[in-house]
């Protein structure tokens, strides 16, 4: 049933919600010939069992790509296809006066803040990588934690004095908790985790199906 609240945020994940993509990061590895599933689910376990920072996960995964040029990167996130509807969907709501948020804990900034702002986005988060000269350092530009985007959502509020319930947070995975369980309307789409369904008023699989929920 739709909750009666009055939303002006719209705040959503990015990978697997407007990218087409289910890590920016993997695909990165995937194309760049980086990928080593048994060091990645090795350093993810090490994480998940709280024997390293989310910090420290992140700076071990991206250290293999010092000497890579910046501009790899970008090609690569230039070329994510959009979600189906995605470049429909979020203009439509930006026309309706909605305050559109993207968070990516994953990403490169400046190639996501370009994309993104094509669709009518206002404020766009996602973490980056270290370059001098173009060429990445392998150190990590850390905006957003994993598990903390709504750490990014309440110094949006706060910002302009908005609270939680005016804020509808649509989200895909786990990480995405904490930012589902705070907002005022919670939408799940394509959820890669059935524990999500415990914190959503709508599960969609379809992403214009947004436009009749708000």
């Amino acid at each position: 049933m739709k909750k009666k609240v009055e939303i002006k945020i719209v705040a959503t994940d990015v990978d697997g919600v407007i990218f087409d993509v289910s890590s920016s990061w993997r695909e990165f590895h995937k194309r760049l010939g980086t990928l080593n599933l048994e060091r990645l689910e090795r350093l993810r376990s090490l994480y998940l069992e709280g024997k390293i920072s989310y910090l420290e996960w992140a700076k071990e995964e991206v250290k293999v790509w010092k000497g890579i040029k910046y501009e790899e990167f970008v090609k690569i996130v230039e070329s994510f296809p959009w979600v189906e509807g995605a470049n429909e969907v979020f203009p439509n709501l930006k026309r309706k006066d909605y305050y559109l948020i993207a968070v990516s804990s994953g990403g490169i900034k400046r190639a996501v803040k370009k994309r993104l702002e094509s669709l009518g986005f206002d404020e766009i988060y996602s973490n980056d990588l270290e370059e001098k000269d173009g060429i990445v350092t392998g150190n990590f530009i850390c905006e957003v934690e994993h598990e903390k985007k709504h750490k990014v959502i309440e110094k949006v509020l706060k910002r302009k004095n908005l609270s939680w319930k005016e804020v509808a947070v649509i989200g895909d995975d786990i990480n995405d908790e904490l930012m589902l369980r705070n907002a005022g309307l919670r939408i799940v789409f394509r959820p890669k985790s059935k524990y999500l369904l415990n914190f959503a008023d709508y599960v969609i699989y379809d992403l214009r199906k947004l436009l009749e929920i708000l």
